[in-house]
């Protein structure tokens, strides 16, 4: 399992000061959990490859439905996940390939929004591969490709009736008709 986190440590703000964050330490830790418990091994990766943390105000037990412990077993775990302190970097992710990846795990919170919603890398590794195969063929076009061009021509009366209350039962549509006839 792909977990990507933010490399942002701060967030910057309109008025020009910064907010100290990181990951939220719920929106990781409880997911995280239940995935390794599930039996799938997390493999961290962020834009720079360096060690993120939590952000500091997530570190309350309101967070956990008040309870201290549970939040503190939360801080102890991810403390205790030796590869969440090396994380690899996008890069290399992209290079090396997803295709051995059940999946990707994206976190929340505030620290994304700086850099990892801009990161072309990224966006490169949440695309999947596409390949194209042109098949050269004598016949003539057709088939289901053709399918939606049938209903566009009603979906645009209907729209056209519920928009003005004119129901056309014609086609080509006539803008004069459209404007002279009364709504139904």
């Amino acid at each position: 399992m792909l977990v990507i986190l933010s490399s942002a440590h701060t967030l910057d703000l309109r008025d020009g000061k910064e907010y100290h964050t990181g990951y939220n330490l719920d929106e990781l830790a409880i997911p995280l959990s239940k995935l390794i418990d599930a039996g799938y091994t997390p493999v961290f990766a962020d834009p720079s490859g360096e060690p993120t943390t939590f952000d500091r105000v997530s570190n309350d037990k309101m967070f956990f439905g008040g309870n201290d412990a549970t939040r503190a077993q939360a801080v102890s775990f991810l403390a205790n996940l030796k590869s969440l302190q090396k994380p690899q970097t996008l890069k290399a992710v992209l290079n090396a390939g997803t295709s051995d990846y059940v999946g990707i795990f994206i976190r929340g919170g505030h620290a994304p929004m700086q850099d990892l919603v801009a990161d072309a890398t990224l966006g490169q590794i949440l695309t999947p591969k596409i390949e194209v195969h042109l098949v050269k063929s004598g016949e003539a076009p057709g088939g289901i490709g053709e399918a939606g061009t049938a209903a566009a021509p009603p979906a645009l009366a209907n729209a056209l009736f519920a928009a003005t209350g004119v129901r056309l039962r014609r086609l080509p549509i006539d803008r004069h008709e459209l404007s002279t006839k009364k709504s139904a």
